[in-house]
């Protein structure tokens, strides 16, 4: 189960204990609120060697049903990165649309719940249609589903979202909604040898580099994320399609809903991005060129960092070199958030977290 992580200004300031309850109702008086959405995004592609497209994809969806939005990154990775992408990419967007009257009437979580995962689960099964081409390609996601109040995040793989919510005075408070699924993670790490793989670092001249791994045996599969879709291989020993699904409810003081891929958040923290935007707010700018403004902002810390540098360091401090300067493909999606009031009467439900199911 994720936990949820408050920032304020790049310092945390709660996290829920698993001992704490799932959620707390109280009765009021208050404020119900008519909650508009505006999304909007952008993708650059990476700098490498043998990089000739972007392996990111996103979906925008405003308005797709009754007060429903949605959007999503896919990161795909592999020589079929791409095209695994692209086809979770059409088959998602298509399952949601062509069960748009099903998320109309879905009153419970498990409703949404379900409708989710069987999206993901859909898509899975069209890599298991065709094993030789998803060997060890896949791609990793991050979902955001939102109806009415209700915010349904989904996330597969190293992705990452956000809700940055207006605090006192000029103050941002970030909620993270996602963990990175990452094989050294203690849980994902003990399922992964439980199914007989190995969880290490690659070896450059006998020297451990870069991000923990999932290999089964010397030549692979290498894949540094405990869940994706596709990358069947790496399904035969502990990686596996489930999404961790978290539901947050929106309030008045909740300004953007941030989601973006990998390489985005290795070289910025949440705070620098909630910061980034609401400065970029504060200013007048314009909404829709944000999301490139901030990508901009992503890839100078990459040039700065050559992304690889620590790594080059490493290995030069041990008299080796090779590692060459690199940036990932970014992606970022900001659903800006705006309310209407009228009074009401109401029960107030705050963060109920879904449990997860294996497929």
């Amino acid at each position: 189960m994720s936990i949820f992580k408050y920032f304020c200004c790049g310092t945390t300031s709660h996290k829920r204990h698993k001992s704490e309850p799932a959620f707390k109702i109280n009765k009021l008086n208050t404020t119900s609120h008519s909650l508009q959405v505006k999304i909007h995004g952008s993708s650059k592609m990476g700098i490498g060697n043998r990089k000739t497209h972007c392996q990111d994809t996103f979906c925008i969806m405003e308005n797709f049903t009754a007060n429903c939005h949605f959007m999503a990154v896919y990161d795909g990775h592999g020589r079929s990165g791409l095209d695994a992408s692209l086809k979770t990419n059409y088959n998602i967007e298509k399952y949601l649309k062509d069960n748009s009257e099903k998320i109309e009437r879905a009153k419970t979580d498990k409703e949404f719940q379900t409708i989710i995962k069987k999206a993901f689960r859909n898509t899975e099964a069209i890599f298991k249609a065709l094993p030789f081409e998803y060997t060890s390609s896949g791609t990793c996601c991050i979902t955001v589903l939102i109806q009415n109040n209700q915010c349904f995040i989904a996330n597969l793989g190293d992705s990452k979202g956000i809700l940055c919510r207006q605090g006192t005075d000029s103050e941002i408070q970030v909620l993270e909604l996602t963990k990175d699924h990452k094989p050294s993670n203690i849980e994902e790490k003990k399922r992964i040898i439980k199914m007989g793989g190995k969880v290490r670092k690659s070896k450059y001249h006998g020297v451990d580099v870069g991000p923990f791994r999932v290999w089964g045996n010397e030549e692979g599969p290498g894949i540094a994320v405990s869940r994706s879709l596709g990358d069947l291989r790496a399904k035969e020993i502990g990686v596996i399609c489930d999404p961790e699904i978290e539901k947050v409810k929106l309030e008045e003081g909740d300004k953007y809903v941030v989601i973006g891929s990998d390489g985005l958040w290795d070289l910025m923290e949440v705070d620098e991005v909630a910061m980034f935007i609401q400065n970029w707010d504060r200013k007048g700018n314009n909404r829709e060129k944000c999301s490139e403004a901030l990508i901009r902002e992503a890839r100078s810390k990459w040039e700065k960092s050559n992304g690889g540098d620590k790594i080059r360091q490493e290995l030069e401090a041990q008299g080796l070199s090779g590692v060459n300067v690199m940036c990932d493909d970014i992606t970022v999606l900001i659903a800006y958030l705006d309310f209407g009031n009228k009074e009401e009467k109401r029960d107030e439900k705050i963060m109920i977290n879904i449990e997860e199911e294996e497929c």
